[in-house]
């Protein structure tokens, strides 16, 4: 178990978690990202047509240019059961996840709608372990208001993600990053022993 993918709505900490887990682990630690390969395709489209660059733009830019990369990963998922995206990020996290002393993390699951989508392929192919990270403001009387889904592809998702989540965060808004790898200190903790657990059940 060398793989962890970190899921949740748009602007939950995901890659603020990703950040801090590199302090809180000795192992060498690989950023992947199911988004890049999307990126990467739409890059010149945008890039001509909007002069926004997708791999540094500024939130402004990015709400912009959210919807025409939502629709072109879509179409590209409904072509292949939503193996697109994946496939192209498969090798790469298996090669680095076959050394022991690396830790692969996909800082962008976000689907479980096909029989074999994102959720699956990690569990069931990579091995790995799901990360579910939701934040929270407290409002005027103290209560806890949790960041919404960004679009009705995140809302319909986002249950089925918790639902099989390994490990589940919910951290408040201005985080320090030192309680913040208490966070994922505890994540890895979690892994260590499921690791475990699922050793000794297959050793039955």
């Amino acid at each position: 178990m060398n793989v962890i993918g970190l899921c949740g709505v748009a602007t939950c900490g995901k890659d603020f978690f990703f950040a801090n887990l590199k302090s809180a682990t000795k192992r060498k630690v690989f950023r992947f990202a199911i988004a890049d390969a999307l990126k990467e395709e739409m890059y010149d489209f945008i890039k001509n047509t909007y002069n926004i660059d997708v791999f540094n733009c500024s939130p402004e830019e990015k709400t912009t240019i959210r919807p025409i990369l939502v629709n072109h990963a879509e179409i590209r998922r409904k072509e292949t059961n939503g193996r697109y995206w994946i496939n192209k990020l498969t090798e790469k996290v298996k090669k680095v996840s076959e050394d022991k002393k690396n830790l692969a993390v996909i800082t962008d699951i976000r689907f479980d709608e096909y029989e074999k989508d994102e959720v699956f392929w990690l569990k069931n192919e990579l091995n790995g372990f799901l990360v579910h990270i939701s934040k929270y403001f407290l409002n005027d009387k103290n209560e806890m208001q949790f960041v919404p889904p960004a679009n009705l592809q995140e809302s319909k998702n986002n249950p089925k993600l918790i639902n099989n989540a390994d490990y589940i965060v919910e951290w408040q808004n201005g985080l320090t990053p030192e309680k913040a790898r208490e966070y994922c200190s505890d994540a890895l903790v979690t892994m260590r022993l499921t690791q475990i657990k699922n050793s000794l059940t297959s050793e039955k």
